[in-house]
C-alpha cells in the first residue's frame, strides 16, 4: 500500500468527472420537470390534487378564484433570459 498522493492530472480527471455527472443529473432533473410542465400547461384546472396544499378544493376551483381576484400575487423564482 502507497501512500501516493494523486496527480494533478488525475485531479482534474476526477474533477472533470464530477461535474459531468452533476450536468447529466441535472439534465434528468430538468427533463423531468419538462415533463410535468408540459402536462400541466396542457389544462392547468386538471391537474391531479395531491392534498398537501390544496385540501378538498380542486384545482378549477382555486384557478377560478385566482382569475376572479383583484389583487393577486405571484410567488416563484424568478428566471433570467
Amino acid at each position: 500500500m502507497t501512500d501516493q498522493q494523486p496527480s494533478a492530472r488525475d485531479q482534474r480527471q476526477a474533477a472533470l468527472q464530477v461535474q459531468d455527472a452533476r450536468r447529466l443529473l441535472s439534465r434528468q432533473y430538468l427533463a423531468g420537470i419538462d415533463r410535468t410542465n408540459e402536462e400541466f400547461l396542457e389544462n392547468p384546472d386538471d391537474r391531479p390534487n395531491s392534498g398537501q396544499r390544496e385540501g378538498e378544493i380542486s384545482h378549477a376551483e382555486v384557478n377560478a378564484i385566482i382569475r376572479a381576484s383583484v389583487d393577486m400575487s405571484c410567488w416563484g423564482k424568478p428566471s433570467r433570459a
